[in-house]
């Protein structure tokens, strides 16, 4: 089940937006659904937002990015799926890098109010790897 949480950033005239999420074992997805800011520049702001409401620690969960058009200005037809590589230090969360990573069948049945059937991901490096090597 999707949950929804509101996260704070303030940054060049920006103060946050709002995420559905999926939390599921030790795993969570999240996906912005309004353009008030890019969850790529707010992640850590989001990964903050999300484990207070759950009360979980950011050190025990893998997060997942999922940039759609709801979030972000690309086509209806495309989205992105990164996993977060996190630092955490003295209880502050770092977002280091974004890593392409193949989108899951059950991440695209959980967001289907996001994700459509026809939607392909452009960042799936299995098919970036097999466009390059032609």
């Amino acid at each position: 089940m999707l949950c929804q949480v509101r996260y704070e950033w303030d940054c060049c005239g920006k103060h946050g937006g709002t995420v559905l999420y999926w939390l599921e074992g030790d795993r969570c997805i999240f996906s912005g659904v309004t353009r008030d800011t890019s969850t790529i520049n707010a992640a850590e702001s989001v990964v903050k937002a999300i484990c207070a409401k759950e009360h979980v620690s950011p050190e025990r969960i893998t997060f997942f990015d999922l940039q759609t058009s709801r979030g972000y200005p690309k086509p209806e037809s495309e989205f992105h799926f990164d996993r977060l590589v996190l630092k955490i230090e003295g209880g502050e969360v770092f977002c280091l890098d974004w890593v392409s990573t193949p989108c899951p069948n059950d991440v695209r049945s959980a967001f289907t109010s996001l994700l459509s059937e026809e939607m392909v991901q452009t960042n799936d490096p299995r098919k970036l790897h097999t466009e390059f090597a032609s």
